[in-house]
């Protein structure tokens, strides 16, 4: 199924373990409690998906899109959800247990709390909702992840060169 355009879909409830909708491009698709664990949907565009209560354990959403979505209840546990965009989506009980976040976008994501983030490996470039700008804990867990940025490109730039070949 991977480059699909899927347009008001009822996938409701469908077992879609393992699918591969990378490139994707649904739009107004129902995956009400659809269980999505181990999907691949990197570089998927999902525009006014309704993913209520849906499970996506362990998928990858890297580079993926989601726009206006009905996120509520959904499971990204242990999900890859590097440079991953929520753009207007609604993220109320939205799970992210030690879900992967790296240059993820949740700037405009509705009714993230900061206890959905703080359970999460947040790294880099990881932007949350103004609302959560000035909440300590999530402010402490965005510094911590950009010095481990830092360090980690300090070490980089002090490792020595090999040597050069010898005739």
């Amino acid at each position: 199924m991977e480059a699909c355009h899927l347009e008001n879909a009822d996938l409701s409830g469908a077992d879609l373990t393992s699918v591969n909708l990378r490139r994707s491009h649904l739009h107004s698709t129902s995956l009400k409690e659809a269980r999505l664990d181990h999907a691949k949907l990197f570089y998927a565009l999902l525009r006014y998906c309704d993913l209520t209560n849906a499970s996506l354990v362990k998928a990858n959403l890297s580079n993926a899109r989601l726009i206006a979505g009905n996120l509520e209840g959904a499971d990204f546990t242990k999900s890859r959800l590097m440079m991953t965009k929520f753009e207007e989506s609604y993220m109320e009980g939205v799970r992210l247990d030690d879900a992967f976040l790296n240059g993820t976008d949740f700037s405009e994501a509705n009714d993230l709390k900061a206890e959905q983030l703080l359970v999460a490996q947040i790294r880099s470039n990881t932007k949350v909702p103004i609302s959560l700008v000035d909440e300590p804990r999530v402010a402490e867990r965005l510094k911590v992840a950009l010095e481990q940025v830092k360090n980690r490109a300090k070490l980089r730039a002090e490792v020595p060169s090999p040597p050069p070949d010898l005739p």
